[in-house]
């Protein structure tokens, strides 16, 4: 177990600010703070893992006091690992809570929830095979305002170690 307080403060941090439509250009904002805490843990029990965590995030335009763009107040993941003799494989949930996408809070953004799985096998001690999943569920949701995500995606690999 974890658990981390943080107490940040920065002069002219460089922000994106929408100009118009599809446009963007880089913005300062003279002074921001972020404060939160982190909290983390992980279990491993036999073949099963577990490894969580979420963070409290205030993190704020120190000139009017609004929350800095994308920066959601609470967000977290847990991952569910299991492990068999060649095998490895594990299912992750990523969980990030309403934030704001425009500076001065507009834009307001949904929170959203996605999962993801990922699958290694070791041939030798060489070669491993790999597969992962992203967005299993299909989920239609944005990090930034105006541009979505792909939907459920599939990847295969081949790694070696020499």
């Amino acid at each position: 177990l974890a658990v981390v307080w943080f107490d940040q403060h920065f002069k002219n941090l460089i922000n994106w600010a929408e100009t118009s439509p599809f446009f963007w250009q880089p913005s300062n904002v003279d002074g921001a703070t972020t404060r939160g805490l982190e909290l983390t843990g992980s279990l491993n029990y036999g073949l099963v893992s577990i490894r969580g965590n979420w963070t409290f995030l205030d993190a704020t335009d120190d000139a009017d006091g609004s929350r800095l763009i994308r920066r959601a107040k609470e967000s977290g993941s847990i991952t569910v690992g299991l492990g068999f003799s060649d095998v490895h494989a594990e299912v992750q949930m990523d969980i990030t809570g309403p934030r704001f996408s425009g500076s001065g809070n507009s834009q307001p953004m949904s929170g959203y929830r996605k999962s993801d799985v990922r699958i290694t096998y070791v041939v030798n001690d060489i070669w491993k095979l790999k597969f992962r999943m992203e967005n299993i569920e299909d989920k239609t949701y944005e990090e930034v305002a105006g541009y979505g995500v792909s939907g459920r995606a599939a990847y295969f690999g081949v790694s070696a170690t020499f």
